[in-house]
C-alpha cells in the first residue's frame, strides 16, 4: 500500500464533503492477492469483474483444463496456463497488453475454435502447447514465441504479421499463416519458421508443411531442414 495527504482549502470542490481547511492522509492498496485455499469442482464457474483496473497483471493456473467461458479484458499483461486444453467460448475474446498462453499436455484452441486475442501492437504474443496452437489476432500480430511440441500452428491475422524480437519464431509440424488485409514478415525483418518433417518406416515424408496466404508481401525463413510448401499466396499483383 502506499500513502498521500491532501489538503481540502475552503475553495476545492469536496471541500464541502471532507471539510474546508482540513488536511488528510489516505492509505490506499496497490497491490491485491486473491488466494483460493480449497478446490473448486470444474462444473462450478470463476467470474472475477475487473472493472476500473486500470494497469496491472492476470496469471491464472489450472492443474488440468482451462475453459474460458467469456472475455478476459485486461489493462496489463494476461498468462493463462493449464495441464490440458486451453480453450475459449466462441465470440469470446482475451484483449491486454500482453498475452502469454500455455498448455503442458494439450493444445490452445482448436481447428474450428481458436483462441481470439486483441493485442497491444507493441508487445509480443507468446503461445506454447503440446499439440497444436490455433490463434485469431483481431489486430496486427507480433509475434514472440509460438511454439508446440508435437501438432499444427493455424494462425490468423486482421492486420501485419512482424516480429516482436530477433529470438520471434513460429515452430510446429504444420504452420499456417493468414492475413486477409495484411503482410506476413517485412524484406528487412522476415519471419523465422521452423516446420518438422517425420519420415514413415516405408520412407514416406509427412508434415512440414506451410501455407501462407497475404494481401501484400510474404517473407519467411526457415533456418533449419526441409521446408515442404503446401500453398503460399499473395492477393497483391506487387505483392
Amino acid at each position: 500500500s502506499e500513502s498521500a495527504t491532501t489538503k481540502f482549502s475552503s475553495s476545492h470542490e469536496d471541500a464541502w464533503n471532507f471539510g474546508p481547511s482540513t488536511t488528510w492522509d489516505w492509505t490506499y492498496p496497490t497491490e491485491i492477492l486473491l488466494q483460493n485455499l480449497y478446490q473448486v469442482p470444474a462444473a462450478n464457474s470463476i467470474s472475477i469483474d475487473f472493472s476500473g483496473v486500470q494497469y496491472g497483471s492476470l496469471d491464472v493456473e489450472s492443474a488440468a483444463e482451462l475453459q474460458l467461458a467469456g472475455n478476459v479484458i485486461f489493462p496489463g499483461n494476461v498468462s493463462l496456463s493449464a495441464n490440458g486444453d486451453l480453450t475459449q467460448a466462441y465470440s469470446a475474446i482475451v484483449a491486454a497488453n500482453q498475452v502469454d498462453l500455455k498448455s503442458t499436455s494439450g493444445s490452445i484452441g482448436h481447428e474450428d475454435t481458436p483462441i481470439h486475442i486483441s493485442m497491444d501492437p507493441a508487445s509480443s504474443t507468446n503461445a506454447t502447447a503440446a499439440s497444436g496452437v490455433f490463434l485469431a489476432s483481431e489486430a496486427d500480430l507480433v509475434v514472440g514465441q509460438i511454439v508446440t511440441a508435437t501438432g499444427p500452428i493455424e494462425v490468423t491475422a486482421a492486420g501485419d504479421f512482424t516480429a516482436g524480437s530477433s529470438d520471434a519464431m513460429i515452430a510446429g509440424d504444420n504452420i499456417s499463416l493468414q492475413t486477409e488485409t495484411g503482410n506476413i514478415g517485412t524484406q528487412a525483418e522476415p519471419l523465422t519458421i521452423q516446420t518438422e518433417t517425420t519420415q514413415l518406416e516405408s520412407g514416406t515424408v509427412t508434415d512440414g508443411l506451410l501455407t501462407a496466404a497475404a494481401a501484400g508481401e510474404i517473407y519467411l525463413v526457415q533456418p533449419e531442414g526441409d521446408l515442404r510448401l503446401l500453398s503460399v499466396t499473395t492477393s497483391s499483383s506487387v505483392g
